[in-house]
């Protein structure tokens, strides 16, 4: 009985040291973990929100192979434009290596949608998403921030749709698109990338409502003859360069966008022909508000520009049409470098310059009528006629007539019917007298200091 009982009370003090221990147990478990998921969570800034409904997932390519990557439960759908298919609520971490998704060689119709993708490996051929030739395929709602490369590439790949996506904080640009043609990039977010968004031999591209904003070059940079897009309704303020930046491209529609607080120009032309630039805003940049340089043929109306170091800058760039542009507070409105051949100007400044000639051509007018009046004043009493007695023509008939010797002497007499006799010594200079040399006997005009026959100095007197 006694040994029962005392069983009994180790049972119950052992249960009581256990109830005792736990809770410290479980907090210090607790503990540890919650201090580690915080570490995490400040070094990927991942939005929590999208952690409590996504599922972390290993690195996803597909090359062309959508029905095995379905049977594998990596997407849902069937390829079609009603049911396209979908990646859908995932969490990848690439390790700093390769891409987060990669797809490649697909025609078929897909989405990609609200994924969190990051630490995509260095340059800028991996992504937190690359589509290497691909059509067809939608980019919704994702993050693709915080990759060592670009946040999302596209490569020889057409038909995409890019819209309400975050490329933030990435090594490389926040979107890029090389020889990738007639792609949608709509209310996207490039904030503090290598440069927001780049394309280059991309045609016919739109790129609508975007904010490119604090990255540390360029806002939107098209290069190396991306002809045929439009850059509409864009805000991109706050790049370290310029905000705008089009090189080597033509036919852009750039339009109703803000360029403003730029660490170079708002909008810059290099070599970029047959542009229109109209409606928008390009103010506080630390430069231009609009550069052109060797630009060509351009259309630039209807902008504001306000509060820039130079309104607009040329540099020999011809036969641009700038018109009806409102200017304001910048340090000075229009600059051009030669050759300006062709420029059309804003109305008020061929206002100006009409204005200024016709002041010119007044004072000159002014001056021309003070100065006959001079001459009038000097030639006192003389008749009008004795300082124009004929035409230019009748001289010309009469030199032709009479011979330029046989001419003089008619003048002369005309002169002298037509002006007073007191004032025919002051008008005719007397003759000059013969004299002789006083050591060879020859005879020389006064006015001659030297015999011209033996060389010797003579005395006029």
């Amino acid at each position: 009985m006694k040994l029962k009982t005392k069983t009994r009370i180790i049972f119950l003090m052992a249960l009581g040291i256990l109830f005792a221990v736990s809770p410290i147990v479980i907090n210090y478990n607790l503990n540890f973990n919650y201090d580690k998921s915080s570490e995490y969570n400040d070094e990927i800034q991942l939005d929590n929100k999208n952690l409590q409904i996504s599922a972390t997932s290993g690195k996803i390519h597909i090359d062309n192979n959508w029905t095995a990557a379905k049977a594998l439960g990596i997407c849902t759908g069937n390829g079609t434009y009603m049911e396209p298919y979908g990646i859908v609520e995932l969490v990848i971490d690439a390790g700093n290596s390769g891409n987060c998704i990669l797809i490649e060689n697909s025609n078929m119709y897909f989405k990609i949608e609200n994924c969190t993708l990051y630490y995509s490996g260095p340059g800028l051929y991996n992504a937190g998403i690359k589509l290497n030739n691909v059509l067809n395929g939608h980019l919704i709602n994702n993050d693709c921030s915080t990759n060592y490369g670009v946040g999302i590439g596209l490569y020889q790949s057409q038909n995409i749709t890019i819209v309400g996506n975050m490329a933030n904080n990435n090594v490389e640009f926040g979107l890029f698109l090389e020889v990738s043609h007639n792609n949608i990039i709509s209310e996207n977010m490039l904030q503090e990338n290598s440069a927001g968004m780049y394309l280059g031999l991309s045609n016919n591209n739109k790129i609508l409502n975007n904010l490119a904003f604090k990255n540390d070059l360029r806002g939107i940079y098209l290069s190396s003859s991306s002809n045929n897009n439009t850059i509409m309704n864009n805000n991109v303020t706050y790049n370290h360069d310029n905000g705008i930046d089009i090189s080597d491209s033509h036919d852009i529609k750039i339009v109703g966008n803000f360029a403003n607080h730029n660490g170079g120009n708002g909008i810059f032309l290099l070599k970029s022909n047959v542009n229109t630039v109209s409606g928008n805003n390009v103010s506080y940049n630390l430069f231009a508000g609009l550069y052109l340089w060797r630009s060509n043929n351009n259309i630039i109306v209807m902008n504001t520009i306000t509060t820039n170091e130079v309104g607009i800058y040329l540099y020999y760039s011809r036969y641009n049409n700038i018109l009806n542009n409102i200017f304001n507070g910048n340090g000075e409105n229009i600059h051009e470098v030669l050759p300006i051949n062709g420029n059309q100007f804003p109305l008020e400044i061929i206002i100006i310059i009409v204005i200024l000639i016709a002041i010119t051509m007044s004072i000159a007018g002014m001056l021309i009528t003070r100065r006959r009046k001079s001459i009038d004043r000097t030639e006192g009493n003389y008749p009008r006629k004795s300082r124009t007695p004929f035409h230019l023509t009748e001289i010309s008939k009469r030199e032709f007539d009479y011979g330029e010797k046989e001419l003089e002497v008619i003048l002369e007499e005309e002169v002298r019917e037509n002006i007073p006799e007191e004032h025919l010594e002051e008008l005719i200079p007397p003759e000059p007298q013969i004299i002789k040399c006083s050591f060879c006997g020859l005879e020389i005009n006064e006015e001659t200091s030297f015999c011209p026959q033996c060389g010797m100095k003579y005395n006029k007197k």
